[in-house]
């Protein structure tokens, strides 16, 4: 592996979480600070992308390590690994429906004293872990990644042809996710009444394959790719709302809802549409 890699440990226990820092930071890699709840997680990973994830069963908070893991495969595609005090069938067999890179339970390790079992504090495959550890990061370094750690790279400009990627005319930037507002598929302005309609028709047409977005600064970027692929490279601070719209809402200016039904991001009001509205509550409890 080229570069140091990145780890975050979502663990609910402070010594534990210790415990599994040394070992890991031990084995060359970089470790990311106690993190006990998928809330605090999402924050981690909003902030600085892993490379890999332990992850806990029981954590702090209302949703569990399972809840998380399903996270990381469907919606931030980072590999991840149990380590858990689980051991049991049930819980494997749950677990394991989320595609994890690796099970690894902690070992207890039962001391008997005549009539008394004192239960030492869990024990991991120090070797069996970082092998695996080593293997997964491998594997997963050569899988194609379609986003920045920490944003994406968007054009300045409308391409004048989106299937010219030889044109020297486009150019693009990397624009920060925490600086994103959102993502519209209306590319244009269609009320526009200083282009012809030729262009606004060619421009509405060509807005299926590609996405404006605007940032904090009110800048206006364009992403390749239609809503639907783009929220799957987004971070879970970013929603779909609507057929045509992603909001980020943890950006500074989102201002809250108006009846459960409207967002309000700088003072502009975004309509939720019953498609969406159960994914855009469950998001907004996670982060406030």
């Amino acid at each position: 592996m080229s570069t140091q890699k990145h780890i975050l440990i979502v663990e609910d226990v402070p010594f534990i979480y210790h415990e599994v820092e040394a070992i890991v930071s031990a084995a060359g890699f970089s470790v990311d600070r106690f993190t006990s709840s998928v809330k605090d997680a999402i924050a981690r990973i909003n902030k600085k992308r892993p490379d890999l994830v332990l992850l806990d069963i029981q954590l702090k908070g209302e949703q569990n390590g399972v809840y998380l893991g399903n996270l990381l495969k469907t919606e931030y595609h980072i590999p991840f690994i149990y380590v858990t005090d689980y051991d049991d069938d049930f819980t494997f067999n749950k677990s394991s429906q989320t595609n994890p890179e690796a099970f690894i339970p902690k070992k207890r390790i039962n001391l008997f004293n005549e009539d008394i079992i004192i239960k030492t504090k869990p024990e991991l495959d120090e070797k069996q872990l970082i092998r695996e550890m080593v293997l997964i990061l491998q594997r997963t370094e050569k899988r194609p990644i379609n986003v920045l750690k920490d944003g994406i790279m968007a054009f300045v400009d409308l391409p004048k042809n989106l299937n010219d990627a030889g044109s020297t005319e486009v150019s693009q930037r990397p624009v920060k996710y925490e600086d994103i507002e959102f993502f519209t598929s209306k590319i244009i302005d269609i009320n526009s009444s200083s282009l012809p309609k030729e262009k606004i028709e060619e421009l509405k047409k060509e807005g299926r394959n590609i996405a404006k977005l605007i940032t904090i600064n009110k800048e206006p970027f364009y992403f390749r790719g239609n809503l639907s692929k783009i929220i799957e490279t987004l971070p879970y601070n970013f929603v779909r709302i609507n057929s045509s719209e992603i909001l980020n809402v943890t950006v500074n200016s989102f201002d809250g809802r108006i009846n459960g039904r409207h967002l309000v991001i700088a003072d502009k009001v975004y309509t939720i549409s019953d498609t969406y509205k159960e994914e855009v509550e469950k998001r907004i409890a996670h982060f406030y």
